[in-house]
């Protein structure tokens, strides 16, 4: 499979085994770009889909720097020890933060243009430049590093590296990490939502109804109990979209308190025959969900999936059911089950994805926790295992700035109360 951005291209493939999945980047005959671009994609470590951001990031890079009137051979500057000069490093750092590259722009790199021309090249992309958040300018920028680190490591870390080379390789690597730094503080695009509740309560009452198969406003024309299992699975346990993805029939506890779900870590498991393969990110863990939804799972077990003969083939619980492009008892892609949230959403007029599922399930989490008497320290214990995360794990505090900020208004409200109470009884 190959997904095309400028000459370059993300090359997406299984081994022969088939049992793991490969990412590189080619040129316009299909063929790497690079060795070592192949290696530093094989080095990375993580899930399927870390991989490919990682090398949709790579791929923003190496499309910049061909694009350049004089193209840029980051491994060749590597090897001989060049790397990059202050103005290359100020013109990538730039264009990092937007999301086209730079031929995009029709500027060859703000050290090699006329006045005349970067008028017209300011005049002509005001109205197409759109600047992406720090966070991903910040990604590609650590993409960067973590690329020219990788190359030194492998052309010099076992030869006698010439004073000048480690001086200028040290330069640039300080360089890049003042650039990230910079927009550590410069974070003008940061927008305030973890402020605000995963989802408005009149969206999440009305998601409830209408993702009922047997609901008369259910946005779904087919695979409505699917469908509808997927968004409460996710609602009840905090689990990841890639989670519910590769979920087998053997992970479910179909007997005794009928309740308990196994969330195991599977990377480039041979049985899924997908080519991006949904992958648990965090740590193994048991999740709990209600009888009433371990019922119905089961339910969909026995009445949909096995009237598909292909579905025999594999564990995954969920199946493609529509056999459009001839997947039919396939397991699920996550391509697919992000569409189910996109017509959701469009039911909903209101954007909902699975990460806000995860938010609404962990403002839930508080409220219950605080409800039931249990201190901050057990709510975040209790946290920490159901979403799978390690002992020292601060996501917690992510998800519940919510919260938080609630609380500092709440503070700051009886402190203005106070404060006019005070003023009034001085008059």
């Amino acid at each position: 499979m190959f997904v095309r951005q400028d000459d370059f291209e993300i090359r997406v493939f299984l081994g022969r085994s088939g049992g793991k999945t490969y990412i590189t980047i080619a040129d316009e005959f299909k063929c790497p770009v690079c060795p070592y671009v192949t290696l530093y994609m094989e080095s990375l470590c993580g899930a399927v889909s870390s991989k490919r951001v990682a090398a949709y990031e790579l791929l923003f890079l190496l499309n910049y720097f061909k694009s350049l009137s004089q193209s840029v051979d980051l491994s060749e500057r590597v090897q001989i020890g060049q790397f990059l000069s202050s103005a290359e490093l100020k013109d990538v750092v730039h264009y990092a933060k937007f999301t086209k590259s730079a031929d995009d722009f029709g500027v060859t790199g703000l050290g090699q243009i006329s006045d005349k021309s970067l008028i017209n090249a300011i005049e002509a992309t005001q109205k197409t430049r759109a600047r992406v958040k720090n966070a991903v300018a910040r990604a590609r920028i650590s993409r960067l590093l973590s690329f020219i680190e990788f190359h030194y490591d492998s052309y010099h870390a076992d030869n006698q590296v010439p004073e000048e080379v480690e001086s200028k390789y040290k330069l640039t690597c300080k360089r890049l990490i003042k650039a990230k730094r910079a927009l550590n503080h410069d974070d003008s695009s940061v927008e305030c939502r973890d402020l605000e509740p995963a989802i408005p309560p009149d969206i999440f009452f009305r998601m409830l109804e209408i993702i009922r198969p047997e609901s008369l406003e259910n946005p779904f024309k087919h695979s409505r109990l699917r469908n509808y299992l997927i968004i409460a699975l996710i609602l009840e346990t905090g689990l990841r979209c890639g989670a519910v993805a590769k979920l087998k029939i053997g992970d479910f506890k179909f007997w005794g308190t009928f309740d308990e779900i196994q969330n195991v870590r599977r990377p480039d498991d041979p049985s899924d025959p997908r080519k991006y393969r949904p992958s648990q990110k965090t740590q193994s863990h048991h999740a709990f969900v209600s009888p009433e939804l371990m019922h119905e799972i089961k339910r969909y077990i026995d009445d949909v999936r096995t009237r598909e003969s292909r579905a025999h083939n594999h564990e995954m619980i969920f199946i493609t059911e529509m056999d459009t492009k001839g997947t039919v008892g396939q397991p699920l892609s996550l391509s697919a089950i992000n569409k189910i949230f996109e017509v959701l959403s469009q039911a909903l007029s209101f954007h909902l994805h699975p990460h806000r599922l995860r938010r609404q399930w962990n403002e839930m989490l508080t409220e219950l926790g605080q409800s039931s008497g249990k201190s901050d320290d057990e709510i975040e214990k209790l946290r920490r295992y159901a979403m799978g995360w390690t002992r020292n794990s601060q996501m917690g505090e992510v998800y519940n700035k919510f919260k938080i900020a609630e609380a500092v208004k709440e503070l700051q409200k009886q402190r203005q109360d106070a404060i006019t109470s005070a003023e009034c009884n001085y008059e």
